[in-house]
């Protein structure tokens, strides 16, 4: 939430409240070298019938890990391997995302 300066959220009952309205970045997250991004309407949803307030779904955990889960498997085909241990990605075609790039943080097209 530091990177949203003057934006009001509050962590309650282990979910964390927050302004719907505000300006949010996309987020990304790298898989072996390679980056997946989340828009901010991907990881925010109203908590209210106003659409003032919102559920932020990047939770703190106090684990040695952290759950990824829907947020970041929006708009992307999703491949899971048990046998290798891994997950391959790819953005579908009625997907507004970039192809997954390697490298610095992609930019926003």
């Amino acid at each position: 939430m530091s990177r949203v300066p003057d934006v009001f959220w509050e962590f309650k009952d282990n979910l964390v409240y927050t302004e719907c309205d505000a300006e949010y970045p996309t987020l990304y997250f790298m898989f072996d070298k390679r980056w997946l991004e989340v828009d901010p309407k991907e990881y925010l949803a109203p908590a209210d019938n106003f659409g003032n307030t919102c559920l932020l779904f990047v939770l703190p955990v106090n684990l040695p890990m952290n759950i990824l889960g829907m947020p970041l498997l929006v708009d992307y085909y999703s491949i899971h391997d048990p046998q290798t241990g891994t997950i391959g990605f790819a953005p579908h075609n009625a997907s507004n995302k970039a192809n997954i790039s390697s490298g610095p943080i992609p930019p926003k097209e």
